[in-house]
């Protein structure tokens, strides 16, 4: 199967990405975007307007990360993308973090959760559960907290994931 344009704009993305060059990252982002749609790939444009939201989302700009996150799950969502929907969900768990909004994780980590499970994608779900756990340990709760870890290596264990492990 051969790449298609699109896939290899994502990927000079990541490396001017890991290279500092965020601006132009965006830019091949905004372009793989723009490709995937006009070939009417939705997981693909999904897949670009992630990366789009990292990259957002790295550089302090937590509106425009959620908007391009919330687009992103609409699109895995219309493709049945269950993991792609998961996986987003996390990604503005994480964005409420850094923005102080604890619940607003919590709530988005638990919605994961529930999608992780229902996938059977247990490595997802450890994932989930050791965030979990960090945040309950970071606010004062430590036997929930030991709870979620347990939970959470249970999960690796059963997803033969070593390296969640």
């Amino acid at each position: 199967m051969t790449r298609s344009e699109a896939d290899q704009v994502l990927d000079e993305a990541e490396a001017l990405w890991l290279s500092g060059e965020k601006q132009r990252a965006r830019e091949c982002c905004l372009r793989a975007r723009l490709l995937h749609h006009q070939a009417g790939d939705p997981g693909g444009e999904a897949d670009a307007l992630s990366r789009l939201g990292d990259i957002e989302a790295e550089t302090g700009h937590g509106n425009a990360a959620r908007e391009a996150y919330v687009e992103a799950r609409q699109l895995y969502a219309r493709e049945g993308g269950q993991r792609g929907q998961a996986g987003i969900l996390v990604r503005l768990a994480r964005l409420a973090q850094r923005e102080g909004d604890q619940a607003g994780a919590r709530a988005f980590y638990l919605s994961a959760a529930e999608i992780y499970e229902a996938a059977a994608e247990w490595s997802g779900l450890g994932h989930v559960h050791r965030a979990l756990g960090h945040l309950d340990r970071d606010e004062g709760a430590q036997d929930r907290a030991l709870d979620r870890y347990h939970e959470a290596l249970a999960c690796y264990r059963r997803a033969a994931d070593t390296l969640g492990e």
